[in-house]
């Protein structure tokens, strides 16, 4: 499995082809940290799945500094012993698009499927958040003021919390 960063510098399309790739990470498993860059992240199979392991707070599977990351099949799922986990998390300047898979998170307390800080559009997607706890249970959560919002059955952006789950 990945014990380290995958830091990704160029556009890519990981194709899951129905396969598991899992790891554990201390900070995020992947990482986009260059503009105009895009991670596609696809399953032609079905069945593949993403899965990390937190062995720390304030962990994400997928973490967008810069760029752009689509989900266009398969599974992301982190789980962690630890409080604030995100399945994918963006900053200001970024984007997330999501038509279809899966994306599940698991924390003791602030459990974020997707933290949205700009663009985000989803259709076709299902997002899971949960926690041992009473608190922070998000599915999505979206601190953006960008214009072109595009989620399906829901309202509320730009600044959106919806707990639990949420299928687009």
């Amino acid at each position: 499995g990945i014990t380290t960063t995958q830091t990704i510098t160029n556009t890519i399309t990981l194709d899951l082809n129905s396969h598991t790739l899992s790891g554990t990470t201390a900070t995020r498993l992947f990482y986009l940290n260059t503009a105009d860059k895009y991670l596609t992240i696809t399953d032609s199979r079905s069945g593949g799945k993403i899965v990390a392991t937190a062995t720390a707070a304030t962990q994400s599977a997928i973490e967008i500094a810069k760029g752009n990351v689509i989900l266009t099949g398969g599974t992301i799922t982190l789980t962690s012993s630890a409080a604030t986990a995100y399945g994918i998390k963006s900053a200001a300047g970024t984007q997330i698009a999501a038509t279809a898979g899966t994306i599940n998170v698991s924390a003791t307390s602030n459990a974020y499927g997707i933290y949205a800080a700009d663009k985000l559009s989803l259709a076709g997607v299902t997002i899971n958040a949960t926690t041992t706890s009473t608190t922070g249970a998000y599915a999505i959560y979206s601190t953006s003021t960008a214009a072109n919002e595009t989620i399906t059955d829901v309202e509320d952006l730009p600044t959106l919390i919806y707990s639990g789950t949420y299928t687009a």
